[in-house]
Formats: structure tokens, sequence, C-alpha cells
């Protein structure tokens, strides 16, 4: 009887929650600002989706981290929606986007690269996992730079998104924390402080 009742009663929360979070609207009013004038600029609501850590907009949809879950918000008519989801197996720390490709930095769960050309239904091509967690990612040309944590740099080549290949890495002694490119150069922060 226990076991039916807790059911039942997370049957419910599972139901609110899902119908809260498909009916949410995502909406920051739009206002004109002058340098230095933040003062134009209301909060008209928030979303209960998660430790949110990054946010990126490729072609006018919004992708976010929140938690475990990517979330997908496209413009509507009656404001912003909740488009599509897709849990990952880590915790999402950074984004980048590139075409219809989300590369996540999703901690202990490596590198992600989500396909979202179908917004509601985004799936998830592509993977890579070391030891440490993928704290940051940059995508430039056919390579992926990752802030791996204690594992370091690390370079993938990402010319087949489906397979991606390590071709360098640098351990430099201390966690690698973000990450940064422009050819020639990749700038890195540390845990300790430096860049």
């Amino acid at each position: 009887m226990k076991y039916i009742l807790r059911t039942f009663i997370f049957c419910i929360i599972y139901i609110l929650f899902s119908f809260a979070i498909n009916n949410y609207t995502f909406y920051v009013k739009e206002a004109w600002s002058a340098p230095g004038d933040s003062q134009n600029v209301t909060l008209i609501s928030r979303a209960f989706l998660g430790q949110a850590r990054s946010v990126v907009i490729n072609n006018s949809t919004l992708y976010t981290g929140a938690g475990g879950s990517l979330m997908i918000i496209k413009r509507g008519a009656n404001g912003n929606y909740l488009a599509g989801s897709l849990y990952t197996p880590g915790m999402i720390y950074s984004l980048f986007s590139i075409n219809n490709l989300i590369y996540v930095a999703d901690g202990k769960g490596g590198l992600r690269i989500i396909d979202v050309s179908n917004s509601s239904s985004p799936v998830e091509i592509g993977y890579y996992v070391k030891t440490g967690e993928v704290r940051d990612v940059v995508v430039t040309g056919n390579y992926a730079y990752l802030a791996n944590g204690s594992s370091g740099l690390r370079i993938l080549n990402i010319s087949n998104p489906q397979i991606p290949v390590e071709v360098g890495n640098y351990v430099p002694g201390a966690s690698v924390l973000a990450v940064a490119h422009e050819y020639p150069y990749t700038y890195i922060t540390l845990s300790t402080g430096h860049l």
C-alpha cells in the first residue's frame, strides 16, 4: 500500500511539474538602453529548471544548461516557450552553439554533442569522456577545445561530430576551468587563479 501511495504522489508531482514547465513563459521585456544605463530592464518571470550555468543564442533560439538538462527555448506569438529538452549524464557547465549542433561541457559527463535541428526532439550524436570534469568548450573549425578540469586542456578533432578524436592535450598540474581560442593561441584559466 505504501508503494502504491508513494507512486501515486510521485506521478501527481511529475504531472504538475511537467505542466508547469510546458506552460511556463520565459520572457524578459525588451527595452532600449543607453550605454551604462541598466534601469530599463524588467524581470518578468523566472523558471525553476535547475542551476543554470550557461546560455547561448543561435537563430533566435535560446539554449540553456539547467542542471543536467539542455533546455531549448523559442520565441512565440505569446512570448517564449520551452520547445524541447534533453537530459545529459552530468551537470552542464558551458554550451557552445554552431549551426545545428550544441557542444555541451557536461562536467563528469564529458563533452556531449547534440543535434538540435529539430528543437522539439534534440538528439545526442556524439560524446567524449575523459577523467576530470569538462567545465568549458570552444569550437573553432574542426576542433573543440575542452577545459577538462584535472585532465587539463583537451583538443579534439570534430570533423566527424559523431566520433570526436583527441589530437592534443596539455596538463598544467592544476584544474583547467575555462578556455578561449583565437588562432594560433589557446588560453586557459586554472583553479589556482592563473591564466
